[in-house]
C-alpha cells in the first residue's frame, strides 16, 4: 500500500445507575479548577454543620472524579471536598425528615493552593507483572498502547506473548483456548473476537491461567481437562455504565483501491452481570473473528467482510455451588465473507525413476460468497449444595456459494524451458493458440500431455442443532465420591449442489500428421443431500480407595444415523441437440416440455442452467435420461458405540497421575446403492482398545512437567473397504480397497513450562513422538501418456512422526522494557507411500 490514513474515533459514554439505597444519599464530582479534569482518589466528607469535628460518612472519587455517599442522619450537614495539594471546598446540605432522600451537589471545582511552598513527588512504574499462586497477572496501565486499540494490541506487547498470523495466542508457549472477561465465557469458542473488538481503554489486568472443568471444579476430581485461558478483568469504575468504542479507518491500496475499515462495540458490566454487542464491515479481510486472516495475512485474496455479534451473561448473586445459584449466559453471531481470489500455480511432479514426471501450469479465479450464524446458550444451576445441572443447546446455519474459472495443462517436460518464457500466462497462452474443437486436435508440442478449461459452480447450506446435558451429584461431601450422567444429541441437515464444465482434451497416440489430443471433458450437475443425526448418553462414577487413590468407572453408549445421496447427472448427453424440444423428440416416451436447454451458449454459464433443466421443469424422465448411474449413489449409515473407561486417578501435592484403559465394541452398518455394482447391505464389529498414561509434576506453581501417552486404534470408512471405482473426474479415478485393516498409533508428548514473574523469564519446551501401524496411505498410479492420476486406499507400516521445541523469553535491560524472545522448533516425519 502507497499510503494508507486513519480517522480513528473513541467515544466513552458513562452512565451511572441508581439503586434502592439507604435513605440518604449524597453524589457529585469533583474537578480541577485549572483544567477542568476529574480528580481521582479526592475525599469526600461529610460532618456536622454545627459540629465540624462530628464526621457522619465519606468516600473516594473514582477516575471520573465520581464520589457517592450514604448516610441515615437527617438535618443540617456539610460536604467538604479535598484533594492533596488544592484548596478544599465545601457546601451546605440540608436533609429534612421526610424529605428527599437524594441530593446531587453537582460539580466541585477546587483551585490551587498558593500557600504550597513545595511539593513533594513521589512516582514508582506500576508492576507489569505477578505471580498470584498459579495465575500470572498482568497489569494493563504498565503498557503502552494507541487511543482506540483493541486487546490484540495489548496483548502483544505481554512478556512472553505471541500472536501468529491465524489469529492464535500464546503465553510463555502455552495456546490460549478461551478468553473470559471476569471469570465469565465471552464469545466461548472464538477466541479472536475478544482479540479484534474488545478496546484496551476498559481493561485493567490480563490473568492466564490453566482453568478446571465444570465436573472438576463441582467435585474436586481433578479430571485432566483443564484449558488454558486468558482472563480478562475490566476497570472496576467502569461497572454500572455503558462503553462504546468506534473505529473508523480507510485508504487506498497500491492499485489505487479503495479501502475501508470499521468497528463498532458496546458493552454494560455490573458485578452480576454483562451485556455487549459488536459489529464490523471492512473490505482488508479484518473478519473480527475465528478463521485465516485473508488478504492481510495468507494470501487469500481480496476479502469483505461483515459481522455483528452479541454476547450476555448473568448470575443471581448467590456464591459459587451455594444452593440455589442459578447462571445464564451465551452469544449469537452473523458473518458475512465475501471473496474474491486469483490463484496461478506451477507444480513438477516426482513419480518413479523409470517413470516421468509431468509439469502442471494452472491459472484460476474464484469468487466465494458465505453466510454464517452461530447461537450458543449456556444454563447453569445448583438445587443445592451438592448437585449441579448444566445444559448447552447450540444453533448453527450456514450457506455458501462458489464459482471458479480455470485453465490448467499438463505436460512431460519443463514448459518454461521449451517455450522460454517464465510466466505461467504465457505458457497458457502458447498451448491456447491451438483452437480445441472437435473430437481429436493435431498440436505441435510433442511435450504437451492435456488440456483443461474448466468451470465450476456450487452452493451448500446446512442447519445443526446440538444439545447437552450434564448432571453431577456429589456423594457424602467433597471426598472425591461422585456420580455424573451426561446426555447430547445433534440433528444436521446439509443440501449441496454443483455444476462444472470441463473441456478437456488428453494425449492419444500420435499419427502421420502428428501429436495428437482427444477430447473427454465432462458436463455435470450434481445433487448431494444429507441428513445426519446422533444422541449419546453416559454415567460415571468415581470412588476413593486410599488416600488420594481414586477409582474412575465411565460407560456411554452412542448411536449416529447418516443417510446420504449423490446424484450425478451427466449433461453432455444433450449435446448435439439446439433444444430441449429436439432432445424430447428423439426421446419420444419422455414427453413435451416447451422450455428451451441450449448447450454451448453462455447460459450454462449462470447458476439458471442446470435449475432450468433440472428443477424448474421438475422433468423426472429426462433426469433419468441423464443421470450418470455409474457415479450416483445412495448411502446409509448406522452406527453403535459402546465405550467403557476404567482407571485409576491419583492426586497428592505436586503429583497428578492417572492411568486407565477403553474398551470401545463398535457396530456400524452400511447400506450402499450403485448401478454398477447393485445393492450392498454389510455390518461390520469391531473393538477399538486405547490405554492412557497422564503424569504432571508441579516444581513450584509456574513450573510443570507433563507426559502424555495414548494408544489407540482407528478403522477405514465403511466406503474405504468398497471396491468402487469413482471416475466422475477423468484425471482423477479412485476405488476402494476391501482389504484394509485397522490402523494404530502410539502418541507420545512431553511438556515442560516454567515462569519467573520477578525476573519476567518464560521457558516453554517440548517433544512429541507418533508411530502408526498400518497407516492408511493413497496408493497413486500415474499415467504419464495423459496425465490421469489412479488412487486406492491402501495399508502402510513405518510411517512416524517427531518434533521439538523450546521457547524462552527474558527482558535485557533492568527496567525491563526491552525484551527478547526466541523459539526453535524441529519436525521429522517419515511418510511412506
Amino acid at each position: 500500500m502507497k499510503k494508507v490514513h486513519y480517522l480513528p474515533l473513541a467515544l466513552l459514554l458513562g452512565a451511572g445507575v441508581a439503586f434502592a439505597a439507604p435513605r440518604r444519599v449524597i453524589t457529585g464530582t469533583v474537578v480541577s479548577q485549572k483544567d477542568g479534569r476529574p480528580l481521582e482518589l479526592a475525599t469526600a466528607r461529610l460532618v456536622l454543620r454545627a459540629d465540624t469535628t462530628k464526621f457522619l460518612a465519606g468516600a473516594v472519587t473514582d477516575s471520573l472524579g465520581r464520589f457517592r455517599i450514604v448516610t441515615d442522619t437527617t438535618g443540617a450537614l456539610r460536604l467538604r471536598v479535598g484533594f492533596v495539594g488544592l484548596r478544599s471546598a465545601g457546601r451546605d446540605v440540608n436533609f429534612a425528615a421526610g424529605g428527599a432522600d437524594s441530593l446531587d451537589v453537582g460539580t466541585l471545582a477546587l483551585a490551587g493552593n498558593d500557600m504550597a511552598l513545595r511539593a513533594a513527588v513521589v512516582s514508582t512504574a506500576a508492576a507489569r507483572v505477578e505471580q498470584q499462586g498459579d495465575t500470572t497477572v498482568f497489569n494493563a496501565s504498565a503498557f503502552r498502547t494507541a487511543e482506540g486499540s483493541t486487546l490484540e494490541a495489548l496483548v502483544k506487547q505481554l512478556p512472553g506473548a505471541e500472536v501468529s498470523d491465524d489469529g492464535t495466542v500464546k503465553v510463555n508457549g502455552k495456546t490460549v483456548k478461551e478468553f473470559l472477561i471476569n471469570g465469565k465465557d465471552f464469545f466461548k469458542g472464538d477466541t479472536k473476537v475478544a482479540m479484534k473488538n474488545l478496546p484496551t481503554n476498559l481493561v485493567s489486568r490480563l490473568k492466564t491461567y490453566d482453568k478446571k472443568s465444570d465436573y472438576a471444579e463441582q467435585t474436586g476430581v481433578d479430571d485432566g481437562e483443564e484449558s488454558f485461558v486468558l482472563d480478562i478483568t475490566t476497570k472496576r469504575e467502569l461497572n454500572q455504565s455503558l462503553i462504546s468504542n468506534l473505529d473508523l479507518a480507510g485508504g487506498r491500496d497500491d492499485k489505487g483501491s479503495g479501502l475501508y475499515s470499521a468497528k463498532l462495540m458496546g458493552m454494560r458490566f455490573t458485578d452480576r452481570s454483562r451485556v455487549g454487542f459488536i459489529g464490523s464491515h471492512n473490505n482488508v479481510a479484518d473478519r473480527g473473528f475465528g478463521g485465516p486472516r485473508g488478504f492481510w495475512g495468507n494470501n487469500a485474496g481480496r476479502t469483505t467482510s461483515t459481522m455483528a455479534g452479541t454476547d450476555f451473561s448473568w448470575d443471581n448473586g448467590r456464591g459459587k455451588f451455594e444452593a440455589g445459584r442459578l447462571e445464564l449466559g451465551g452469544n449469537a453471531i452473523y458473518f458475512r465473507n465475501d471473496n474474491r481470489t486469483e490463484t496461478i500455480s506451477s507444480i513438477e511432479n516426482f513419480v518413479t525413476a523409470t517413470q516421468k514426471g509431468s509439469f502442471d501450469a494452472a491459472h484460476a479465479d474464484s469468487h466465494g460468497l458465505n453466510q454464517d450464524f452461530h447461537a450458543r446458550l449456556r444454563l447453569k444451576w445448583n438445587p443445592d449444595s451438592l448437585t449441579q445441572l448444566s445444559f448447552r443447546p447450540n444453533y448453527d446455519f450456514s450457506t455458501g456459494r462458489t464459482t471458479q474459472n480455470s485453465r490448467s495443462a499438463s505436460f512431460d517436460t519443463d514448459p518454461f524451458a521449451r517455450y522460454g518464457v517464465s510466466a505461467v500466462d504465457d505458457v497458457l497462452a502458447r498451448v491456447h493458440k491451438t483452437r480445441f474443437v472437435g473430437d481429436t486436435v493435431h498440436v505441435a508440442d510433442d511435450f504437451l500431455k492435456n488440456v483443461n478449461t474448466r468451470y465450476d459452480l456450487s452452493r451448500t447450506t446446512t442447519h445443526k442443532v446440538e444439545g447437552e446435558l450434564n448432571l453431577t451429584r456429589l456423594i457424602g461431601g467433597r471426598n472425591g465420591r461422585n456420580i455424573a450422567f451426561e446426555a447430547r444429541g445433534g440433528y444436521t441437515t446439509t443440501e449441496a449442489d454443483a455444476y462444472s464444465r470441463a473441456d478437456l482434451y488428453k494425449r492419444v497416440k500420435a499419427d502421420a500428421a502428428g501429436p495428437r489430443l482427444a477430447a473427454g471433458g465432462t458436463h455435470q450437475f450434481s445433487d448431494r443431500p444429507s441428513t445426519q443425526w446422533n444422541y449419546r448418553v453416559g454415567l460415571s462414577y468415581v470412588q476413593p480407595l486410599v488416600g488420594k487413590l481414586l477409582l474412575e468407572t465411565r460407560y456411554a453408549y452412542e448411536h449416529k444415523y447418516t443417510t446420504g445421496d449423490r446424484t450425478l447427472y451427466n449433461l453432455l448427453s444433450l449435446d448435439g441437440y439446439n433444444t430441449l424440444s429436439d432432445f424430447l423428440s428423439a426421446h419420444t416416451g419422455l414427453g413435451t416440455i416447451s422450455q428451451l436447454y441450449v448447450p454451448g451458449s453462455s447460459s450454462t454459464l449462470s447458476w439458471l442452467d442446470p435449475a432450468q433443466l433440472l428443477s424448474r421443469l421438475n422433468a423426472d424422465d429426462v433426469q433419468a435420461a441423464v443421470r450418470d448411474a455409474q457415479n450416483s449413489q445412495h448411502a446409509t449409515y448406522r452406527y453403535d458405540n459402546h465405550r467403557v473407561n476404567l482407571g485409576l486417578r491419583y492426586n497428592v501435592g505436586a503429583v497428578r497421575l492417572s492411568a486407565g484403559v477403553q474398551f470401545s465394541p463398535e457396530r456400524t452398518r452400511l447400506q450402499y446403492e450403485r448401478a454398477s455394482i447393485g445393492r450392498i447391505d454389510t455390518v461390520r464389529n469391531v473393538l477399538n482398545f486405547a490405554p492412557n498414561v497422564r503424569l504432571r509434576y508441579a516444581f513450584s506453581k509456574t513450573a510443570n512437567l507433563d507426559f502424555n501417552y495414548r494408544g489407540r486404534s482407528s478403522q477405514p470408512s465403511m466406503t474405504q473397504l468398497i471396491g468402487v471405482v469413482d471416475n466422475a473426474n477423468p484425471l482423477r479415478i479412485s476405488v476402494g480397497n476391501p482389504g484394509l485393516r485397522p490402523v494404530w498409533n502410539h502418541e507420545m508428548h512431553l511438556f515442560y513450562n516454567a515462569y519467573n514473574a520477578e525476573r519476567l523469564q518464560g521457558l516453554m519446551a517440548h517433544a512429541d513422538l507418533t508411530l502408526s501401524t498400518g497407516n492408511i496411505s493413497q496408493l497413486t498410479v500415474y499415467d504419464d501418456v495423459t496425465g490421469r492420476r489412479f488412487t486406492r486406499p491402501e495399508n502402510i507400516d513405518g510411517n512416524w512422526n517427531a518434533a521439538a521445541g523450546l521457547t524462552f523469553n527474558t527482558p535485557l535491560d533492568r527496567a525491563k522494557v526491552l525484551n527478547l524472545a526466541t523459539s526453535t522448533d524441529a519436525n521429522f516425519t517419515r511418510s511412506v507411500g
